[in-house]
């Protein structure tokens, strides 16, 4: 039994304890979540800066990857290429070498006048006018002989490209054996037989009626 059950004193100390005892305990769990939370904060942002980083050396190693690869491929087209391997290129034939130069002549119509030949007739008779250092910096040794194929005797035929892109800018009128060779707009020359060739030509018709800036 209390002896002194009405003590205010003991009472009052009674009261100020509980509320004491209840907030110490929701404080110190509140701040350790918001320790927790910004350690998890820190942590993802060293994550994200050793992302960041590891992607920056990737693209310098990349650049620097890519800068020897051009230095190397630039000492090798000047060391001599496949010739430094023992290693001839095929050697063209007169044909194909008609083709490489018309497409010469052709090129330097073009940055002559501003505009590409109307057809054949005028290339030649334009290549007719240039003296020989000119033809030489075609690589072109006769022009009279230039516009007949040596295969099958007939003259190239030129193909109007209106974009001046083409697989097919000249070609050869007959061909041999089934064959036509051909020469595109970029100066490569291919042997097609007929279904290639009209495919080639098909290419050059979309190529052209393409809407303007595709």
């Amino acid at each position: 039994m209390n002896p002194n059950p009405g003590d205010p004193l003991k009472h009052g100390q009674e009261q100020r304890k509980d509320p004491v005892s209840e907030r110490g305990p929701r404080n110190v769990r509140v701040d350790v979540a918001a320790i927790l939370e910004r350690d998890e904060e820190k942590a993802k942002e060293k994550k994200a800066e050793v992302v960041k980083t590891k992607r920056i050396r990737l693209w310098i190693l990349g650049a620097c990857l890519l800068a020897l690869a051009l230095v190397l491929g630039i000492l090798y087209i000047q060391s001599g290429g496949l010739a430094t391997l023992g290693v001839k290129p095929r050697e063209l034939s007169p044909t194909e070498k008609q083709l490489k130069g018309i497409v010469a002549l052709y090129r330097g119509y073009g940055a002559a006048f501003g505009k590409p030949p109307p057809n054949m007739q005028a290339l030649k008779a334009w290549g007719e006018k240039l003296d020989k250092q000119k033809l030489a910096h075609f690589e072109i040794d006769n022009v009279e002989t230039l516009f007949v194929s040596e295969r099958d005797g007939q003259p190239f035929v030129l193909v109007q490209l209106p974009r001046g892109i083409g697989p097919v800018l000249a070609h050869e009128k007959v061909g041999a054996q089934g064959t036509r060779l051909v020469i595109s707009s970029v100066g490569s020359v291919e042997e097609m037989d007929e279904a290639r060739f009209q495919q080639a030509m098909e290419t050059n018709r979309m190529i052209g009626k393409a809407p303007k800036g595709h």
